[in-house]
């Protein structure tokens, strides 16, 4: 299966497939990663938070910015800290650590098992959406034509 990274950018003028980026020096990844970012997740969040009047948004849009903040949590972690091979979520929970020392602070569960409150919101609050309300396909598509359709 061809899975689609992002856009093309400058001297990649195609749409980037993740099996090319092995094949990238650190300059084309610097760039595909910016395009990803830009198309995927900036210019998708941008119009969200536009606003009519000052302390007045247009659109009220709780649900898809708490995608959109997921996804770039995760985008974030997995290019800072990659995907560990046994617990392929660590990166997003370490990158909701670096936001708050305090989500590192170690509480009982329900359970009674000792975890980071990190891992609460990677629980409850990401994986809900990804898997609970299949938050996977939410973000298929960055091209309003195909969106339209």
């Amino acid at each position: 299966m061809v899975v689609v990274f992002g856009p093309g950018f400058e001297g990649h003028p195609d749409t980037v497939f993740c099996n090319e980026l092995k094949g990238f020096d650190t300059q084309e990844l610097k760039l595909a990663w910016v395009a990803r970012q830009n198309e995927f997740l900036i210019k998708q969040v941008d119009p969200l938070a536009e606003c009519e009047a000052p302390g007045k948004p247009k659109l009220w849009t709780p649900f898809p910015l708490a995608v959109m903040t997921c996804i770039g949590i995760e985008m974030l972690g997995a290019h800072k800290y990659g995907d560990a091979r046994n617990d392929s979520n660590r990166h997003f929970r370490k990158t909701v650590e670096d936001m708050d020392e305090g989500l590192k602070d170690t509480k009982q569960t329900p359970d009674g098992q000792d975890k980071p409150l990190s891992d609460f919101v990677y629980e409850g609050f990401r994986h809900s959406l990804a898997h609970g309300f299949y938050g996977k396909w939410v973000f298929i598509t960055h091209t309003p034509t195909e969106i339209e359709k």
